[in-house]
């Protein structure tokens, strides 16, 4: 029974980080420039985010201050959401 359990014990740690990682990060900035024609958001930071195809960028202005929730994709910051800060 013993010798089960370090490998049980490896799968689950190795299960808890990719959930952690597939949670993503969240990010809040003002909007420095909108681009519709390739869904993307760049904050005054210059870090640009990419947003879904189905994403209405009509609802946001440049200046707005904006919390998104974003995860790696190779180089890109894919931001699967975009909601006005406070």
């Amino acid at each position: 029974m013993r010798s089960h359990f370090l490998p049980v014990l490896f799968v689950a740690a190795i299960g808890l980080g990719s959930a952690a990682m597939a949670a993503g990060y969240t990010a809040t900035g003002t909007i420095k420039a909108l681009d519709a024609a390739t869904h993307e958001v760049t904050l005054q930071d210059g870090t640009v985010y990419v947003l879904p195809k189905t994403f209405n960028l009509d609802a946001f202005k440049v200046g707005e201050k904006v919390n998104l929730t974003w995860a790696m994709n190779g180089k890109l910051h894919e931001a699967s959401t975009m909601t006005a800060a406070g």
